[in-house]
């Protein structure tokens, strides 16, 4: 066993390899918006949503539906200059429902992999049970052919029943989770971005961050951040800790029992010196549950 140590840093330099990326989500606003977060940041080969995406690539997303939304899409694009700037080509696929693993759907997909100027595909597929031939054959195609053509296929999905997902994971080289959070101030959706391959590693800050949705000036900006806690009370009782103030101190503002907020403070990552702005936690009392009282 080697002895060797690896710095978050280290750990984010092993890319993603060549094949399937399945990616699930819990609510379909979650979903559209990661959806177009990971296709920016494959494009551009960034980490900073703690993936490993490797270096920067052109990507082919495919979408079904109407003519309509399919150019709705596109207008939303020029409503957020992160996505309008990344390598990003839109395709109109077909029709609502399409199969994308099953016979003319699993044609226009490999045609995408297949592309000279694209290095990663991205769809949305949805799974029934039980698990038809179709889809496993289609799994099958599509890794083997992204693996010899060294490109990545990313398949977004509702979030799977427990005993579908452990059969389609089978099929694919990696997992990424999309949960929706509890929005803080100034956002108007949030959501966890979670790569299971970075499970046990969450000392290092890798595998796991947060994306807040912001509508400012007429444009979208999207936000990322480490990932603390599904909710706003935990975010901010990680950051008072983080500032000095006792188990105490948190339990008496939040009316909690000093064990709950050391129990609370566990599950999330170590704390780190931080200096708080002025006026920080004010901003945040209209999203907590905390009486009127409570000093600040």
């Amino acid at each position: 066993m080697s002895d060797r140590t690896h710095s978050a840093a280290q750990l984010e330099a092993i890319p993603f390899r060549p094949g399937v990326i399945l990616v699930t989500f819990d609510a379909p606003e979650s979903g559209f918006h990661a959806r177009r977060v990971l296709e920016a940041q494959a494009a551009q080969g960034k980490s900073t949503l703690r993936l490993p995406f490797p270096p920067p690539a052109p990507v082919i997303s495919l979408h079904t539906g109407t003519l309509r939304s399919f150019e709705q899409l596109r207008a939303f694009r020029s409503l957020c200059p992160q996505l309008a700037a990344a390598g990003v080509e839109h395709r109109h696929a077909g029709r609502e429902e399409f199969d994308f693993l099953r016979e003319e759907g699993i044609q226009v997909l490999l045609d995408a992999v297949s592309s000279p100027s694209a290095g990663w595909v991205s769809l949305e597929q949805s799974f029934g049970e039980p698990m038809p031939q179709h889809v496993i054959e289609g799994f099958t195609r599509a890794r083997h052919e992204a693996v010899a053509a060294s490109k990545h296929v990313m398949i977004f999905s509702p979030k799977l029943p427990p005993v579908l997902r452990r059969q389609i994971v089978r099929f694919v080289d990696e997992v990424v989770e999309v949960d929706t959070c509890e929005p803080g101030p100034n956002a108007r959706h949030s959501f966890s971005v979670r790569w299971r391959g970075a499970s046990f590693v969450g000392d290092f800050g890798g595998g796991a961050a947060m994306v807040s949705v912001q509508f400012q000036d007429g444009r979208y900006r999207y936000k990322g951040t480490p990932y603390i806690s599904q909710d706003v009370a935990g975010r901010v009782m990680w950051r008072l800790r983080c500032a000095s103030w006792t188990l105490q101190g948190i339990a008496d503002f939040f009316r909690l029992n000093r064990s709950s907020v050391k129990r609370r403070l566990d599950q999330m990552p170590p704390v780190r010196p931080m200096r708080l702005p002025d006026g920080w936690l004010e901003r945040y009392r209209d999203c907590l549950d905390v009486p009127a009282e409570s000093e600040i």
